[in-house]
């Protein structure tokens, strides 16, 4: 017997009650492992399939929303812009002077005399 054998039969071997020696063999030598069916490999790879659609459904989600996001942004400082505009556009044109001098110039009126306070004579 060649050397190796014997070292590897010494490691397996081991003596028994009556001083023979018995072969000792790993529980799982000489049984068939299960193998995974199609059914299992197909299922682990619908499983990370719908899991990187999901992550990939995520991500354009996100850069959608960032998009949306920044337009909205700039629609909202365009607004306050125009606000802020229209609102000097309203203290320019509502001056006394100038609704005076309108009322005179293009519609023809006057100044009254005597003003009446119709507050006093609702009491």
């Amino acid at each position: 017997m060649p050397v190796a054998q014997a070292a590897v039969s010494k490691h397996r071997a081991r003596r028994g009650t009556s001083g023979e020696h018995v072969a000792v063999t790993p529980s799982h030598v000489g049984t068939a492992r299960p193998r995974a069916s199609f059914g299992t490999y197909f299922l682990a790879a619908a499983i990370i399939t719908a899991a990187l659609t999901f992550y990939v459904f995520l991500r354009v989600s996100s850069l959608h929303l960032g998009y949306v996001l920044t337009q909205s942004r700039q629609d909202q400082m365009r607004l306050v812009l125009e606000n802020r505009a229209l609102k000097t556009e309203i203290g320019t044109l509502s001056t006394p002077a100038r609704i005076r001098r309108l009322a005179s110039e293009k519609l023809g009126m006057v100044p009254g005399e005597k003003l009446v306070d119709l507050a006093e004579g609702a009491e």
